[in-house]
């Protein structure tokens, strides 16, 4: 069975290739710097699942689902079931949601979810362990 040696042996670079080389590549310092600053705050990321328009204020898809906890395929299937607001078209791509109509959906569902538990509820219909 052959091994593998872990030895590694110095290369050595010429100064003028060091130094146009250097020159050229950008260190690991702007590397991380450049990706520092194309990252978003979460303010900014939140400014985008968000859109103010007068009094009105339109919700984009994460926001949308981070408020109901649905994924977006549950969401698009109560659309579609006229269960849950339809979206409002913003471009060719682009949907949203009027926060106050999924506002009204998460408290009507809070109702409805109440109500089952105090109609189906009683002391002699729980069950005896």
């Amino acid at each position: 069975m052959a091994s593998i040696s872990t030895r590694t042996r110095p290369i050595s670079i010429p100064p003028d290739i060091r130094s146009s080389a250097q020159s050229s590549a950008p260190s690991l310092r702007e590397i991380i710097a450049r990706k520092g600053s194309r990252r978003k705050s979460a303010g900014e990321r939140q400014k985008q699942d968000m859109i103010l328009i007068g009094e009105q204020t339109i919700l984009r898809l994460p926001k949308v689902k981070a408020l109901t906890g649905l994924s977006k395929s549950t969401l698009y299937e109560l659309m579609q079931q006229k269960s849950f607001p339809s979206s409002i078209l913003l471009g060719r791509r682009t949907v949203g949601w009027l926060k106050s109509e999924v506002d009204q959906w998460i408290s009507e569902r809070i109702q409805a979810s109440r109500q089952v538990r105090t109609i189906g509820w009683s002391p002699s219909s729980s069950p005896r362990r």
